[in-house]
């Protein structure tokens, strides 16, 4: 080629290049003149974690919660479920959690007691009659008991979703009166609340990690528990205890947990899905509960070969004592002023 030909040749090269660009910034862009990518909405990934296993309540939380804030979110944000406590124990995780390592987290309330005192007005012993009451008393004092919440923990109460009564399950004896359960080696989890409260019943209970509890029972080192229905039924318990006893001394409930520092890293219109989100959450885990997942479960118990008692005879006897305790709990609940301010609200929405 000679040397004339050669800059010819330079020369279309250059020219084409140059009217084919307007058209490749459009083709990456979108739009004319537009840089690409400077429209596309950040991503905030969310690591939900909690205890249960996946064929129990609190992982079908997990799960609506995922769902309604993705939905609402338009995708803005990316959860990712951590069931059987995958990422560490109940105290690890809520640890972690106010570090930021984790951002959010649905613990049993007993383990949020310990690093957070206030929340134990939660589960103050036969205080609740219903989910409905326990809704309307969360609605009403949300404000202060959040603010609360953060203050000692730092972290963020967004919900909190009412399951069911944690009944008494025992592998001795049917527990029908106050005396039955006397002499039972039961285990509580390690809160102060349901310690006093079986105290006062006459029983000397036993503080267990969650992952001993079952090996424990086949051992015979404890002969009872006080869960839930659906967590007999979700863990197997029906393998290793027979009688199980209707008290109505704990509605328990699982708050849905948000990291304050991760929180507050999040745009407030998020800030404001994330709150939507797990209110939903909650009413649809009441209703569930309420209306399939109890009934349900004692079905499932009674085919296993599960003795079902109903509610004690005297159960009168069982909420006296308990409520008799109530002073015991004051320092370990915020105080005193704060416990009877939550009990006047609830009193005054219910």
């Amino acid at each position: 080629m000679t040397r004339r030909n050669k800059r010819k040749a330079v020369l279309v090269l250059f020219l084409v290049v140059l009217f084919a660009l307007p058209g490749m910034m459009l083709f990456a862009g979108g739009q004319k003149g537009e840089q690409p990518d400077q429209g596309a909405a950040k991503v905030y990934k969310i690591r939900l974690h909690h205890g249960g296993p996946e064929n129990d309540p609190t992982h079908y939380t997990a799960v609506k919660f995922k769902e309604l804030a993705e939905e609402y979110s338009e995708g803005r944000l990316a959860i990712d479920i951590f069931p059987n406590l995958q990422l560490g124990t109940e105290a690890e995780s809520l640890q972690v959690l106010r570090l930021g390592d984790i951002e959010m987290y649905i613990p049993y309330i007993g383990n949020l007691t310990p690093v957070a005192p206030s929340s134990g007005v939660l589960m103050l012993p036969y205080i609740w009659k219903s989910r409905d009451e326990m809704k309307r008393t969360v609605d009403a004092v949300y404000d202060d008991l959040n603010e609360r919440i953060i203050k000692e923990s730092g972290t963020r109460l967004l919900a909190v979703c009412p399951y069911a009564y944690r009944v008494l399950a025992n592998s001795v004896r049917p527990v029908e009166t106050i005396e039955d359960i006397r002499g039972l080696k039961v285990r509580v989890s390690k809160s102060n609340i349901p310690i006093l409260a079986f105290k006062a019943w006459g029983v000397n209970p036993t503080p267990l990690a969650w992952g001993e509890v079952f090996t424990a029972l086949q051992q015979k080192v404890i002969e009872g528990i006080e869960n839930p229905y659906t967590v007999l039924v979700s863990t197997k318990f029906y393998e290793v205890t027979k009688y199980v006893t209707e008290i109505h001394y704990l509605l328990e409930s699982k708050p849905i947990m948000m990291g304050e520092k991760y929180y507050q890293s999040l745009p407030p219109d998020l800030q404001s899905v994330v709150k939507k989100a797990a209110d939903e959450t909650r009413e649809y885990i009441a209703d569930q509960f309420e209306n399939k997942w109890v009934a349900e479960a004692k079905e499932t118990l009674v085919e296993k070969g599960m003795v079902l008692l109903g509610p004690p005879k005297d159960e009168d006897e069982w909420e006296r004592l308990a409520r008799s305790v109530y002073p015991q709990f004051y320092d370990s609940m915020g105080g005193k002023e704060w416990v009877e301010k939550f009990i006047e609200v609830k009193d005054s929405v219910n």
